[in-house]
């Protein structure tokens, strides 16, 4: 089984949204493999923000029992696939010496804007999973 890791900043809006949609897509479609999600400067221990639990719930994804957690050497290695929300994430962990792609084009950070802002930020990374999967 191929495991992914969705990294963003604090671990409580895009990474648990795309580590959730990623998951669905691959059940969905009979594809093994499964997604982690952490935050460069996770909080450990935080939930999803209020407006991520809501959109997902929008798609039958219950987010509400999500526990942020901050990036670490185990959660690197044991993925096959890092993936960040952002390119000064990658090149954080490339400065580090792990291979990370950036999701996209890069997704815009929805923290502190309205629910329609992150609908988008859903709506656009479930758009761009079938090409994700593709790089497994």
């Amino acid at each position: 089984m191929k495991k992914v890791l969705f990294i963003c900043t604090g671990n409580t809006c895009r990474s648990p949204m795309a580590q959730a949609i990623f998951n669905k897509y691959c059940e969905e479609n009979g594809i093994d493999a499964v997604a982690d999600s952490a935050g460069i400067a996770a909080g450990e221990g935080m939930p999803a923000s209020e407006n991520t639990v809501a959109v997902m719930a929008e798609v039958g994804v219950d987010l509400s029992a999500h526990s942020a957690k901050p990036i670490s050497k185990a959660l690197l290695k044991e993925a096959d696939l890092i993936v960040c929300m952002s390119e000064g994430h990658a090149e954080m962990l490339k400065a580090a010496g792990f291979s990370a792609i950036v999701f996209g084009t890069g997704v815009a950070d929805p923290y502190g804007y309205a629910v329609n802002v992150y609908r988008a930020c859903r709506d656009k990374m479930t758009e761009l999973m079938p090409s994700l999967v593709e790089k497994l």
